[in-house]
């Protein structure tokens, strides 16, 4: 017994360490704006996806090239995958933002005719443009005819909004096993496991001078997993594992454009002086009284100059609805100690307002 107690008291020591050690950290909720700044957009064109094998003079110019009916798409998997990502963000900004967005058919009759000319010259990115204007007004409606040479872009979409895909690989594994068969008689089991590393981003572009906006990356690996005598033909295809892919990321690339909820953690400077009085304010901060705990730490700190409390106090400034005079305090903190972690706060803080200031306008 005696040296089962022995065995036992270095994990209650150890235990007894990490909970005194433990840094007190808040759960918070914070509004924050569009993480791309939209103001003055207020009509979206959403054009086709690139991916790597395009050859791409610029994203804008490529991305109107295959707007056109006429364009002819490397692989059917690659128009599959941009309809399907062009279709659901359109379907999600007409449920959830006030954007108008502008169809890629009326992008098309933009077309510049006279780049027809020029795309028999250079035979480059116009060539492109040429062979998609071409498709599109041979065509003996009227309607289009006309058209054709009084579009321009600029007049009838603010932004372009062209997602690229900057990876797709896929590696496919067979393992041959052992199992037992429902007669309890050994048999051969085929697993085949499939792995896609997807990568693309989402550029936004000013229609009236092609600036880029902003843009968001997203990432994501996906694996299918199949086992039995069909299991090779089972696993799922590249092109489906794209658009779980695009699913799985969906909901981080619609913050580019809308507000949104984001939970956060406000993590307490630890205080190693073990004061009575910090423990004590720490507790209020724990229940949220945040309004008590700020009114304790601020006591502290200018008894003791204590950067702990001075830090913490700060923080519960901000958590108690005063984020201006959360900044000034940091600030002030920050200039007094010369700490850094001081000064990274601070500019959080100050994002924060900025974001804060966004979302007001919006209103």
């Amino acid at each position: 017994m005696k040296r089962n107690s022995l065995a036992v008291l270095p994990f209650f020591f150890v235990a007894f360490v990490i909970v005194s050690c433990a840094t007190t950290s808040v759960p918070v909720t914070r509004q924050k704006p569009s993480d791309i700044d939209l103001t003055g957009i207020k009509k979206i064109a959403i054009l086709p996806v690139n991916f790597p094998e395009d050859v791409i003079e610029s994203p804008v110019q490529e991305g109107i090239a295959k707007c056109a009916s006429g364009y002819r798409w490397k692989t059917p998997v690659y128009h599959e995958i941009s309809t399907y990502l062009i279709t659901k963000l359109t379907q999600y900004l007409d449920k959830n933002s006030s954007y108008a967005i502008v169809e890629n058919s009326d992008i098309a009759k933009c077309i510049p005719i006279d780049e027809k000319a020029e795309a028999a010259k250079n035979g480059t990115f116009t060539s492109k443009v040429a062979n998609a204007a071409k498709a599109l007004f041979s065509s003996d409606d009227p309607a289009v005819k006309e058209t054709r040479v009084t579009l321009d872009s600029t007049t009838i979409v603010d932004a372009y909004v062209i997602c690229s895909v900057t990876r797709m690989t896929s590696t496919h594994d067979s393992v041959l096993g052992v199992g037992k068969n429902s007669a309890g008689k050994d048999e051969s089991i085929t697993t085949e496991t499939k792995v896609l590393s997807f990568d693309y981003k989402m550029d936004i572009f000013r229609a009236a001078d092609s600036k880029l906006i902003g843009e968001k990356l997203e990432s994501k690996v996906i694996t299918t997993v199949e086992t039995g005598p069909d299991a090779f033909f089972d696993v799922k295809t590249d092109k489906t594992l794209a658009l779980e892919a695009i699913d799985a990321t969906f909901t981080d690339l619609a913050h580019a454009f809308v507000p949104y909820a984001a939970d956060e953690t406000v993590v307490l400077e630890k205080d190693t002086s073990k004061n009575s009085d910090m423990i004590a304010a720490e507790k209020l901060a724990n229940k949220k009284k945040y309004a008590d705990a700020q009114a304790l730490y601020s006591k502290i700190y200018a008894s003791t100059n204590m950067f702990a409390a001075g830090y913490n106090a700060a923080l519960m400034t901000e958590l108690s609805g005063d984020l201006p005079g959360a900044i000034q305090a940091m600030d002030a903190l920050s200039q007094a100690s010369g700490n850094p972690k001081a000064a990274a706060e601070l500019r959080r803080m100050q994002q924060t307002l900025s974001d804060q200031s966004r979302l007001n306008t919006k209103k």
